[in-house]
Parts: C-alpha cells; structure tokens; sequence
C-alpha cells in the first residue's frame, strides 16, 4: 500500500517494546520526506483499524518501557547532489565541510532549549530521559575522532603565525578526515542529537508529531551561523587585511573554541530545567518566528495556543482516564482483594503487616488524586480567563508531575493484586508478562 502511494520503504521490523514496530523510509527531499510521513502515518492507522486493531503512536504508552520517536536524518545537499556535510576526498572539501559542521555544532549549542521546547507535547516529555530514550543530559553527540581532531587542530592554531609553510601543514591537517567516517555513532544511542558520519540525526522528535516544526526552526537557525561564519571571515579581511584563506583559518579557529566544551566532553549543555514550555523558551521561539518571517505575530499566537490546548487536554485526557479506572477498577478491586484474605479477624495483624504498603500506595494515590483534582480546577480556570503565563507554569510545574505520581503509584497497587481482581486486562496481561505475587513490593 505504501508502494502504490509512492512512500519510499526499505525496512520494517520488530523493536524492544512489546508490540512495538520500526520503520525506515528513503531519504528524500525535506518536504516530500515529512508529507510521506504523515500520509503512512494515516495508512497505519486505517489499515489497523481494517483489522480491529489501533496503530498507538504515542510517546510512552507503558512506563518502564521503551518509548516511540522519529530518527530524522537531515543533510544538506548542492543542487548537483553533493552532500556538504561529508567529508570530501580533497583538503579544500574536507575544509568546507569542518566550517559548516562548526556552524551546525555552535547552532544546536546555543539553540538546544529551543529547539527542545518545538518538539514539546504531554507525550514526548515522558519519553526524553526516561528509559532507552534520549538524555536529557546528552545533548549532542559529534563523535571521538572529531572532537579529538578538533581540539588537536585547536591547539595546534594557538598562537601560531600563519604563514605560507604553516597554512599548507593546515590544509594538509584537515585532508586527513577521511572520506567516510566509519564506526561513528555513539553505541547507546542516547544523545538527543547525533553526527553519524555524514548527517544529523534527530532523535528528540516524537513518534506523534509533525517534523515540519523542528526542521523549519532549525533550517533558519544553520542558515543564520553560516551567515555569521561568513560575516567573520568578511570581518577579518576587511579590519585586519588578512587574505581569504587565513581569514578562513581564524574563523574556524573562533568557533572551536566556542564549541570547545561540546568536543571536550562530546555532549552539549545540560538543559535547565525538564519543563519545556517555560516563558523564556517563548520568547525566543517568538523571536526567532518573526524575526524570520516563519510567522507573523497573530499566527505565532494562533499556533501556540494550539501547542498549549494539546498539552492542556492531553494532561486533561490523562487524568480522566485514571480518575475513571480508580473509580471503576481499581478501588473495587483492591476492596474484594483485602476482603477476601480479611475473613478471619485473628489474621488482621498478620494482614496489617504484609499488606501495608499496598494499603499506604492506596491512601497515596488517592491523596495525589485529590491533587490534581485541585491543580485541574485551577487551569481550567486560567484557560478560561486565557492566561497563558499561569496556565503553561501550572501544567509544566505542578499538574504533570502529580499526574506521573498517579501513574507511578497506580503502576505499583496493579502490580500488587491478583489478576483476576481486576475487570479489564492488567499492565501484565497487557505486555504479557508471567502473574507476579509480589506480597505488597513496589516496583520502580
């Protein structure tokens, strides 16, 4: 079906998560690339439902498993088809590629928190960090040989004249990257985002979102340091009259060291905060949207209040889905679980023993459900009044964390109690793993 739709596939197979499945496509133009994406997207989900079944791309459906996301590769390619940021067989390629790959490094380094909140939603900010998925302490992987290469050539500049013999060792230096640079991919896979050779591999991005958002910002953000890199060069002929080729040598030298940190410890910044919709992120997305003309001030608006009600009812959804089994499920069946092993009243001090942290998770539970009962009131409050500031503090700060200690503890009382205390399949049936008598054990 993807064939006759002209949605280019070359692998499919199974992955680490029960039920869980990878697809890779063709590299082909960006625009091309991301509608395909969206047009399989919507043929898994017909398809499935021809069968009875669902197609579920949300983020991390099951905590304590491998969550879902979208690898993009991005180059960037001359009309002809030569890939800029690969290795050339030649000093002059190999000089033009270190430049550009300077400019993306030093761009994802001041960049990262903002091109971090793009890719925000309920989902994906319980995939980053946790488990197989991307840290959020590796932001970005270049890879040994360049970081060492980099910091070598670095040293190397240090307060060196350059003259005629020295800028031939230089370029003589740069042609000894090689063509392809093989085995470089970080072997756990964890950075958000990765050099892998001759692309960048985007991992932070969500199984359900649209790439469109990311790239777009990132396109301009690239193109933005080129200019700057050029600027420099331009700076340095002009003010201190230096011919092009050494202007050339002192503006990569300038952005080693910006990006010496990335290359010291092959990993950029540790983000701030995990809350990735904070105002000042806002304000930059804001900034960088108009001042490039991506959107004008009223559809900036338009689209965040788009981002803000997807995580507003998506929290919403959340909570009433285990407000709804609490009612439905979970009390019921932890009553007829303790009554049922509560029918000799000369056992209750042994009951009381083995089975009070299951009882303590109950009383938890209900208490962070009463929370975010409270927290919820307040949002809908501020949505109504439309107070974004508030509302996005409220979500970020106080009700997904309450919401994660529900899940957290109601995890813990299903795996608790017998199986067929429960009306619907519980975590275990649903991943089919072996019943579990546990006698009250708490399951990180």
């Amino acid at each position: 079906q993807a064939n006759e739709l002209g949605i280019p596939l070359k692998t499919w197979h199974n992955e680490s998560s029960p039920n869980q499945y990878e697809i890779a496509s063709i590299h082909e133009k960006m625009n091309i690339s991301i509608d395909h994406n969206l047009l399989l997207m919507d043929l898994l989900r017909l398809t499935a439902r021809k069968y009875g079944l669902s197609a579920n791309f949300h983020e991390k459906p099951f905590t304590g498993l491998s969550g879902s996301g979208k690898h993009c590769s991005w180059s960037i390619l001359t009309p002809e088809g030569k890939n800029l940021i690969s290795p050339g067989k030649t000093p002059r390629n190999s000089l033009r590629f270190s430049s550009l790959l300077l400019c993306a490094v030093k761009a994802l380094k001041d960049n990262q928190e903002l091109l971090s909140s793009l890719v925000s939603s309920h989902g994906n900010d319980q995939r980053l960090g946790k488990d197989d998925g991307p840290s959020l302490t590796n932001i970005l992987f270049v890879g040994e040989f360049l970081s060492k290469f980099f910091l070598d050539v670095k040293a190397k500049m240090t307060n060196q004249k350059l003259t005629e013999k020295y800028k031939s060792e230089l370029k003589n230096e740069f042609g000894k990257i090689p063509e392809i640079l093989l085995n470089n991919k970080d072997s756990q896979r964890d950075a958000m985002i990765a050099f892998t050779g001759n692309k960048f591999e985007f991992r932070i991005i969500g199984a359900s979102q649209n790439l469109s958002e990311f790239l777009i910002f990132w396109n301009v953000i690239l193109s933005h340091e080129v200019l700057k890199f050029n600027d420099k060069i331009d700076d340095y002929m002009k003010n201190q009259n230096l011919k092009r080729d050494e202007a050339i040598f002192k503006t990569i030298e300038l952005y080693i060291g910006y990006c010496e940190e990335v290359f010291k410890n092959n990993k950029g910044i540790t983000q701030k905060d995990s809350s990735p919709l904070t105002l000042d992120k806002i304000e930059k997305l804001k900034e960088t949207a108009l001042n490039n003309q991506i959107f004008n001030s009223i559809e900036f608006d338009n689209w965040l209040n788009k981002k803000i009600s997807n995580y507003y009812n998506s929290c919403l959804i959340t909570y009433q889905t285990i407000h709804s089994f609490t009612q439905t499920t979970v009390i019921p069946g932890i009553n007829e679980y303790l009554n049922k092993i509560n029918d000799n009243l000369l056992k209750i001090k042994q009951i009381k023993s083995s089975h009070s942290k299951l009882l303590n998770q109950v009383e938890d539970f209900l208490k962070a459900q009463e929370n975010v009962e409270i927290e919820i009131e307040k949002m809908a409050n501020l949505k109504e009044k439309g107070n974004t500031t508030e509302l996005i503090l409220t979500i970020t700060s106080k009700i997904q964390p309450q919401i994660e200690k529900c899940k957290h503890l109601l995890f813990n009382i299903d795996m608790c109690s017998t199986d067929e205390k429960w009306s619907i399949r519980n975590h275990n049936k649903i991943l089919d793993i072996p019943s579990l008598q546990t006698n009250g054990m708490e399951f990180e």
